[in-house]
């Protein structure tokens, strides 16, 4: 059996520091801030269609906006429950954390958090499309005994096109809203990530 996890969101307390990072890279290019709820309404896992569709095509420009940025906000927290939800299904399952976060970012925020290293850390900037590493995870076994748990429809969208079993985590630090959670028809939606295992 295999469990995967977005991090944003899901496992990572760091939406306010993402939202403010928008606005930072938004008003370089001189687009208006956000509101944390247009914030949620717009998101996208991919962050360069994000900024795209906010009219910014700079890809490097924009990597390099993240990477400065980012680190200057306080260094966000997990999730209330969700270090230990790992560690409860980890009796259960392999566990690998997804995330559309820079590589370095996640592997430095899940030692802080104190994870596991036989969890697979698993980056890149485009979660549209699986890595090959995620891929690989994911053909071991079969697809009814592989679990994602995402705070967005494209998390859902995402294991449901695989032929996952999707679960959507509509939780306060969730990126998208019940609603829009609800709309990309996950196998099962919970409230918070604790209720995991």
């Amino acid at each position: 059996m295999l469990t995967i996890f977005d991090w944003s969101g899901t496992v990572s307390d760091d939406i306010h520091q993402v939202f403010r990072t928008a606005n930072y890279v938004l008003q370089y290019f001189g687009k208006q801030p956000l509101t944390l709820s247009d914030f949620r309404k717009n998101f996208q896992a991919n962050p360069i269609e994000y900024y795209k569709n906010h009219g910014i095509i700079d890809e490097q420009k924009i990597k390099e906006l993240f990477q400065t940025y980012f680190p200057k906000e306080p260094p966000p927290k997990p999730v209330p429950g969700s270090v230990s939800a790992i560690e409860e299904i980890l009796r259960l399952s392999d566990v690998a954390i997804f995330s559309s976060h820079p590589q370095n970012f996640l592997e430095s925020e899940a030692r802080r958090y104190g994870l596991r290293p036989d969890i697979k850390l698993i980056g890149g900037a485009d979660k549209t499309y699986p890595s090959s590493a995620l891929n690989q995870l994911i053909d071991s076994q079969p697809k009814s005994e592989v679990i994602y748990f995402g705070d967005t429809g494209i998390d859902v969208t995402l294991a449901n096109s695989t032929g996952l079993v999707s679960v959507a985590v509509a939780q306060s630090q969730g990126y998208h809203p019940r609603e829009k959670l609800k709309k990309s028809n996950p196998c099962y939606i919970i409230d918070s990530i604790t209720a995991a295992p």
